[in-house]
């Protein structure tokens, strides 16, 4: 059995919208190495990404988001 979001992509439309970004700002995400955004499947000049890799790529950079920001404030408390 498939997992809900597998086989589900989003539209370049869909994913800039998800993220209020302009095609540039997309384009800009999808060439640089160091975002590790996730790569669209080309159909045509049509982009489409997966949905689990647009999810997982939120996921991780939340978490690295999160470290730094750690790293940033040491004197902070954890509740």
């Amino acid at each position: 059995m498939s997992k809900p979001n597998e086989n589900l992509y989003l539209t370049g439309r869909q994913v800039r919208d998800r993220y209020s970004i302009t095609k540039v700002t997309l384009h800009r995400w999808m060439n640089r190495e160091s975002l590790s955004f996730p790569q669209p499947m080309r159909v045509g000049a049509r982009l489409f990404f997966r949905l689990d890799d647009i999810v997982a790529w939120e996921r991780a950079s939340a978490s690295r988001s999160a470290r730094i920001q750690s790293k940033a404030a040491p004197d902070a408390v954890a509740a």
